[in-house]
């Protein structure tokens, strides 16, 4: 595999496990980087009259998912090395690891690219300005990018077969 391919795709999984990071804060009571649960409500989901963020038990369990994709992505490229992959993986066909990974790509690609179509169609609150904004500029964006970094695991065969 390419050097720079591997260093896409871990970097994608180091994404991956940042935004769990972010979504482990939420889930215990941290709005960073808003300044309270309404704003990042706003900002983050769009909400507007007083629409709140979801319950923590779910937010935590998109923190376990993402960091689940983590692990996918450096397990479909070999990455994790000696014990800590064969810990993560033994049980773990081949097959399934690249499904999950195709099912990841799929998710980031279509959440992307819907963001940007429903802005094309105007199926927006005018009054989820901030939300908007961050979704075209942000959100959109690094869904596409994240999806591309899956999308390079798949195509790029393991350094080692399992």
């Amino acid at each position: 595999m390419p050097a720079l391919t591997r260093v896409a795709v871990v970097t994608t999984a180091a994404c991956l496990v940042v935004i769990a990071g972010l979504h482990l804060a939420w889930a215990f009571g941290f709005p960073w980087p808003a300044g309270d649960s309404t704003a990042l409500a706003r900002a983050v989901l769009g909400a507007t009259d007083g629409g709140g963020l979801p319950p923590a038990p779910l937010t935590a369990a998109v923190a376990v998912a993402l960091t689940g994709a983590a692990l996918l992505l450096l397990a479909r490229i070999d990455a994790l090395g000696g014990s800590v992959r064969t810990l993560l993986t033994k049980d773990v066909p081949r097959r399934l690891v690249t499904l999950g990974c195709a099912l990841l790509c799929a998710g980031l690609f279509l959440r992307g690219l819907g963001g940007f179509a429903k802005h094309a169609l105007g199926a927006l609150d005018d009054r989820a300005h901030e939300y908007v904004v961050l979704d075209l500029r942000v959100y959109s964006p690094l869904c596409v990018l994240l999806a591309l970094g899956a999308l390079l695991a798949l195509r790029n065969q393991p350094t080692r077969a399992t």
